[in-house]
């Protein structure tokens, strides 16, 4: 975003702890896609979005991470990064037997799967 001449990309950082506006306050500078990165702050940012008129994704895209029930009945279902939970789990039980034998611990990372529902526009659409 620095490359583009954002000077402070952190304004278009969405956290929980420090809600920001979304929808004309982010399209008014030319970016069109956000990606939020809590559960619940894509539904968030897309009610901000839709009553600034601004639709989804027609005229901004929006990816957040996966809450299961929720992210395929916003309007529009959400695009979302969805995590692989057991994996983790199984992943982290075997990181921690290798802790209590004494053995070497390993940096483990368990990949995002892309739910694709509509709120991403295709480019060239």
């Amino acid at each position: 975003m620095r490359a583009a001449g954002v000077v402070e990309p952190e304004a278009f950082c969405y956290f929980s702890d420090r809600p920001r506006p979304v929808g004309r306050a982010w399209r008014d500078t030319g970016i069109t896609a956000g990606i939020c990165v809590g559960e619940l702050h894509g539904a968030v940012a897309a009610r901000q979005l839709y009553e600034e008129g601004i639709r989804i994704p027609e005229e901004f895209s929006l990816l957040s991470l996966e809450h299961p029930s929720v992210s395929e009945n916003l309007i529009p279902p959400h695009t979302t990064l969805s995590q692989d939970f057991p994996e983790l789990a199984r992943r982290a039980v075997a990181l921690l037997d290798n802790l209590i034998g004494h053995r070497a611990a390993t940096d483990i990372m368990v990949p995002y799967r892309l739910v694709v529902r509509r709120s991403v526009r295709r480019l060239g659409q």
